[in-house]
């Protein structure tokens, strides 16, 4: 009967399948129904698993400490010109970041005060596709002594490189230094040269001074002319009248016989005023020469007055302006000539060390929107095996009986 019932169960070759074979062939497929039907019985283990990670992921995040990203950037520096003036560069951006990636920073990182023992520090550096700018980002707790601790790292950068680029350093900063001090040289020959307008002009003025001093004696002397002029001129007058009074009085004694002698005596006093009125305008004809001579020489002493006068302002002119126009002319090139002295360097500093607002790390949201995404998945898979183990566990318990 046995064999019969076996022989029952088994199909002939072509034949159709029966009920109960399709129920074995469905037992093998994925039913949903119980997929779901799982994940509604362990809801609570799932809901407690996700629970338990959020949970993990929170505490991490109260617990870490937030670093706030201190970020620098800078690019191959000026080491030196060519002869038209243009700048030099020596090294490439790709060097600068890869002193970045071999950490040669650690050195000054040690001798740094600002850093504890046992603090860990890394420096990452970036550079953008045909860009000659390297980021350099610093995770640190506290930003200010993060910006310190940046700011240290980049000034050793400036004194880093080979033996050649700091020859080469070495002898532009030599030349510029020269150049600022021939400029310097020309500043303090301008000095010179002011002190010597000054005493040029100071001169003239004395000489000014002098000769508006010889004006004033002219001025004495026509003075005293013009006075002895009028007192001549008093005199003539006076002797004139007493002239024609002495031949009035000669005239009536020529009618008189006997008077020969008082007629000789008047006529000689007569010759005698005469002469001496002759003499008197002879005397005042030299005055007046004298004060023409003397007026020449006031009108030529005011001129030449006024030639120092007009060559005190063309000195005052090249002091006061054409010298400081050179001055501040030597004066820009310095200060040029210092500011390409500055810009040697390896590296140029393009931004300052600056830190972000907000802490960069832990990024809170996404920890904990993973912790609560790799819980549920986690507590699927958990579920799922608990399911597993509770429907099979007597035949994994006992594999003989099954």
């Amino acid at each position: 009967m046995a064999d019969q019932k076996k022989n029952m169960h088994q199909e002939a070759p072509g034949s159709m399948p029966t009920h109960e074979t399709l129920s074995d062939h469905m037992t093998d497929e994925i039913d949903l129904a119980d997929l779901v039907a799982v994940l509604w019985r362990r809801r609570w283990t799932i809901f407690f698993c996700t629970f338990m990670f959020a949970c993990v992921g929170v505490l991490y995040v109260y617990l870490s400490t937030p670093k706030y990203a201190v970020t620098a950037q800078l690019r191959p520096g000026i080491t030196g010109y060519t002869g038209k003036g243009e700048p030099k560069y020596d090294l490439k951006p790709q060097d600068i970041k890869t002193w970045f990636d071999k950490k040669a920073y650690i050195d000054q990182i040690r001798r740094n005060t600002l850093i504890k023992d046992g603090q860990e520090i890394r420096i990452k550096a970036s550079l953008s596709r045909n860009s000659s700018v390297v980021s350099a980002v610093l995770l640190w707790p506290d930003p200010e002594k993060g910006k310190e601790i940046l700011l240290s790292v980049l000034r050793s950068l400036t004194h880093a490189g080979s033996e050649s680029l700091k020859r080469s350093l070495t002898v532009s900063q030599a030349e510029i230094n020269k150049q600022i001090a021939d400029k310097q040289s020309e500043v303090q020959l301008l000095e010179l040269e002011k002190r010597r307008y000054n005493e040029k002009i100071e001169k003239e003025r004395r000489s000014i001074q002098v000769v508006k001093a010889d004006i004033e004696l002219t001025n004495q002397k026509k003075e005293q002319i013009k006075h002895l002029v009028e007192s001549i001129k008093g005199q003539i007058g006076t002797i004139n009248k007493n002239t024609q009074e002495l031949i009035k009085l000669r005239n009536g004694l020529l009618r008189v016989k006997g008077e020969q002698l008082s007629l000789l005596m008047y006529s000689n006093i007569i010759q005698q005023n005469i002469n001496y009125v002759t003499v008197l305008w002879q005397r005042l004809t030299d005055l007046k020469n004298q004060m023409e001579s003397l007026e020449f020489e006031k009108v030529s002493k005011e001129a030449k007055i006024k030639d120092i006068q007009q060559n005190i302002k063309e000195l005052e002119l090249q002091r006061d302006k054409e010298l400081p126009l050179k001055l501040a002319e030597y004066q820009q090139e310095i200060e040029a000539l210092k500011t390409k002295l500055d810009a040697l360097s390896p590296v140029e500093l393009v931004q300052h060390p600056y830190s972000s607002l907000n802490p960069v790390k832990p990024a809170k949201i996404k920890i904990v929107a993973l912790s609560m995404v790799s819980g549920f998945f986690i507590s699927i898979f958990c579920a799922f095996l608990r399911d597993f183990w509770v429907r099979n566990r007597e035949k994994i318990a006992n594999p003989k009986a099954a």
